[in-house]
């Protein structure tokens, strides 16, 4: 089993080796602080989830339901007149990528438990 602060290693490796695929380095705050507190939060929060989760018998292909249902229920979400379920169908939104992050995690870590 990995240590929280070998997946967190990772997580920010990999992400600062996509600087150069999305123009936003995340150490640079004056630039962008918005990126980078985003990018530190996606991180941080699917770092610890993939933590969690190497313990359980989920497995990567599970992560992508959860992330296909997430922007199901979203998208059913945004379609009602009430505002309490716009703003979770935007909340999901905006925490979809961390799924998505979690399953690139997640399966490059079955890869390096075997």
């Amino acid at each position: 089993m990995k240590t929280l602060k070998y997946i967190r290693s990772i997580n920010y490796k990999h992400r600062k080796d996509e600087n150069e695929e999305f123009f936003v380095n995340i150490d640079d705050w004056i630039k962008s602080p918005y990126s980078c507190l985003k990018a530190r939060y996606y991180i941080e929060i699917s770092s610890l989830i993939v933590y969690i989760l190497q313990f359980t018998k989920i497995t990567p292909n599970f992560v992508s339901v959860i992330y296909s249902l997430a922007g199901l229920l979203s998208g059913i979400l945004l379609c009602f007149d009430h505002k309490n379920l716009i703003y979770s169908g935007l909340l999901i939104l905006f925490l979809n990528r961390e799924i998505l992050l979690i399953k690139f995690l997640f399966f490059n870590f079955t890869f390096l438990i075997i």
